[in-house]
């Protein structure tokens, strides 16, 4: 459908999770689409530290990475938190580990005020 509208900016919730592959594949296609990076974890603190929870974090993790390196665009995706479904520097944190440090300031900053349009 993206294609179809060129003029319209599109966002993928959640990057499409757990279609995160798919959903990079949209985001490779289309320029005037974005995925941003929320909701991906639930819960409190220990939801990002809970021994039970590493293995579901660490295959997580792995999704996403590679989504992000298949669609070869780190200008279109966007850090959002879901709070308050989760604490804001645990979830910061996280997506931190999910993005290469290089494109931090795309993913935490630049890539909202180009899809917004904002300034400063």
């Amino acid at each position: 459908m993206a294609v179809n509208h060129p003029q319209v900016r599109f966002v993928l919730a959640h990057l499409g999770n757990p279609w995160t592959l798919d959903a990079a594949e949209v985001v490779y296609k289309n320029v005037n689409v974005w995925a941003d990076l929320s909701g991906l974890v639930v819960g409190d603190g220990d939801a990002f530290t809970a021994e039970e929870r590493l293995d579901l974090l660490n295959d997580l993790r792995a999704s996403i990475q590679r989504a992000f390196r298949y669609a070869e665009r780190p200008n279109r995706f966007l850090y959002g938190s879901d709070w308050p479904l989760a604490p804001m520097p645990a979830y910061r944190d996280f997506v931190r580990t999910l993005v290469p440090p290089v494109h931090h300031e795309l993913v935490f900053a630049e890539n909202a005020r180009v899809l917004f349009g904002l300034t400063g």
